[in-house]
């Protein structure tokens, strides 16, 4: 644990009506001046030490395990790189039944050529039914050129890297080139499946080429790397019947151009053995990816430098359920078949998922333009998930982004246009950027426990204990959600040392707008949470500025306009709740105890009040004692990143 280490930094926050125009349903709120926040930054210490944070009363606390983020490290060879060949290079012709090749270093066997020597292999027309293999030293570079050549394959995959040290196949510029496999395959191993893709390799295999590559999985995969996979520049368009393109060991496209329609996983890495590897690395490029299940899959790490996005998942947030009595038969089409593994003890079941971006241990994106539509969850992560930017528009069946155990956004712009539940993790922190949230049930939930498979009968739904040691850290940005369920929810406590954030909350008295355990400490920055009244919450403590829970005795129309001003009838803040509601926290750096002001529904005043105490409860008749006892009286323990 590590004492919080402050900078005080002066920035500017302006409440405007833009903050919720993203969202369309999250109402508008305006302020008349700008207001100068003291904003506190966390120290990235993570030693094992423990101090209270001076007068707060609040233990920080930190996890050398989630304290620094892990970026997969790739190289790309020269020979990756490599698009060009000499004159020297060997042709290999294709014509339809028969392949010509006069030169050495492979044999032609009927209508499969085996490449059994290290060199570069220009490769052109057509292959009705037949095969390109290669079979060479391990310790042997081959170079296959796909300069407008077709090939396909009935009943084995049309191209079979057997062995080599690295193949790298270049799809030459300015070329269209197809590889297409039957719907059954004679199998070296039957146990084993292989070889299972139009393009399988054993061992690594780089694709390079400014040309277009065709594959057309009929079998089984697209392309399966059983080693080291990587993409540099290619424009492939890929259909398969299962999973598109795997690499074992990892998967590094650089720039790639890719388009991939599966029935199952669309993009994965799968090793599991080794915490090293099975990533996913991708730098710039274009991606549209329509996959049954998962579509971008890693059993560690998914790292994302730049790059534009379009995945669709399971059907998309459209194919989605609560309960297995829907109308579509359950969690979605996805859901209807599940995968059974034996063990002589033991029978498991493995449910599906559809998941847009899923890794086991960390998932981080320093930019790119990501467009999700998923019926499962968008953004999933067994441990952490790190937006360090980027523009993310997201419609989910299920969780827009959720991590098991940290979630760190900072800049960027995310929204989340559809969800089950917003963002949620046991450890969140915003640190910038701007955030619009639409829940069918809590727009930001902080809780404990990993993913389950399955909650009353909704395969898919995720389900955290309440632990009470989650914490919701809100550094800056602008934050704006709508929730049917609670609107911020900490299974623990909350945080908001500047930004501003603005919720429109349930409408029934089931779940409040805030809705937090140990407590909430508010800083500075605006904070707007209108909603039910049953359960509402204000802040637990705030030494810098005053925080109003406002309680009407009638439910308040969708669009009433609510405004905040001081002694001489100005205005402080004015906001129009998108919902029905009959309660509203009002929170600004202009709000100070000793002074007296007026709340007011669309330009009539309904109370006059002193502010005697930071934290005040309002109803229509004036200051009241509130009815907030049991709620909020914990210690919040905060944790580092």
């Amino acid at each position: 644990m590590a004492m919080r280490i402050k900078k005080k930094l002066m920035i500017i926050v302006c409440v405007l009506s833009f903050l919720l125009t993203a969202c369309g349903t999250n109402g508008t709120v305006s302020q008349q001046s700008e207001t100068q926040v003291e904003m506190t930054t966390k120290s990235t210490d993570t030693t094992d030490t423990a101090e209270e944070t001076e007068g707060s009363g609040v233990t920080e606390t930190s996890s050398s395990d989630t304290a620094a983020v892990s970026i997969p490290e790739v190289s790309f060879d020269d020979e990756d790189l490599e698009e060009s060949w000499e004159e020297a290079a060997q042709s290999i012709v294709l014509n339809k039944t028969e392949i010509e090749f006069a030169g050495t270093g492979a044999v032609v066997e009927g209508t499969t050529i085996i490449i059994q020597s290290a060199g570069t292999y220009v490769i052109t027309g057509e292959l009705t039914d037949g095969q390109i293999i290669v079979d060479c030293d391990e310790t042997e570079n081959v170079h296959l050129i796909l300069n407008g050549a077709s090939i396909t394959c009935s009943n084995q995959a049309p191209i079979y890297i057997k062995q080599a040290e690295k193949t790298i196949i270049t799809v030459a510029a300015g070329t269209d080139n197809t590889v297409e496999d039957g719907t059954t395959f004679d199998l070296e191993n039957e146990e084993e499946n292989v070889p299972n893709a139009a393009i399988y390799s054993k061992d690594d295999l780089t694709i390079n080429g400014t040309g277009t590559l065709n594959v057309t999985a009929n079998y089984n995969n697209g392309i399966n790397c059983k080693d080291k996979l990587k993409i540099v520049n290619a424009s492939i368009n890929l259909t398969s019947v299962d999973d598109g393109i795997i690499g074992k060991d990892y998967v590094a496209v650089q720039n790639g151009n890719i388009v991939l329609n599966t029935g199952g996983d669309a993009l994965k890495s799968t090793n599991a053995e080794d915490a090293a590897l099975g990533f996913v690395y991708i730098e710039n490029g274009t991606y549209a990816i329509t996959a049954g299940t998962d579509g971008i899959q890693a059993e560690t790490i998914v790292y994302v430098k730049d790059g534009d996005f379009n995945i669709t998942t399971g059907g998309g947030s459209v194919n989605s359920s609560k309960s297995a009595e829907s109308e579509q038969g359950g969690w979605g089409r996805w859901q209807e078949e599940s995968v059974e593994t034996s063990t002589e003890t033991t029978t498991e079941e493995t449910t599906q998922s559809a998941k847009a971006v899923k890794a086991e241990i960390s998932i981080v994106f320093e930019n790119g333009k990501v467009v999700i539509d998923s019926s499962d969850d968008a953004i999933h992560s067994g441990n952490r998930i790190d937006i360090q930017n980027g523009a993310f528009e997201i419609s989910s069946g299920d969780d827009g982004i959720h991590a098991d155990d940290t979630l760190n956004i900072q800049n960027g712009t995310v929204n989340i246009i559809k969800s089950y539940e917003g963002l949620e993790s046991l450890y969140m922190n915003i640190y910038s950027g701007d955030i619009s949230i639409t829940a069918s049930d809590d727009g930001i939930n902080v809780a404990g426990g990993a993913d389950s498979s399955s909650v009353s009968g909704r395969p898919g739904q995720n389900e955290f204990s309440s632990s009470g040691n989650g914490i919701l850290h809100i550094y800056n940005g602008s934050i704006a959600v709508d929730a049917s369920g609670d609107g911020l929810d900490a299974n623990g406590g909350i945080l908001m040392d500047g930004g501003t954030v603005i919720v429109n909350g349930p409408t029934n008295d089931g779940n409040g707008a805030i809705d937090y355990d140990s407590g909430f400490e508010l800083n500075g920055g605006v904070l707007i949470a209108a909603g039910s009244s049953g359960m509402a919450q204000n802040v637990s403590a705030s030494e810098s500025q005053g925080s109003i829970l406002m309680t009407f005795s009638t439910q308040q129309s969708a669009g009433t306009v609510v405004s905040l001003l001081d002694e001489e009838g100005k205005e402080i803040v004015t906001f129009t709740p998108a919902k029905v509601f009959s309660s509203i926290v009002i929170s600004t750096p202009d709000i100070s105890i000793g002074s007296i002001y007026k709340i007011g529904t669309n330009g009539s005043e309904v109370v006059q009040f002193t502010l005697s105490e930071s934290i005040t409860y309002v109803n229509e008749s004036g200051i009241t004692t509130g009815n907030q006892e049991g709620f909020g009286n914990g210690e919040i323990s905060r944790k580092q990143s």
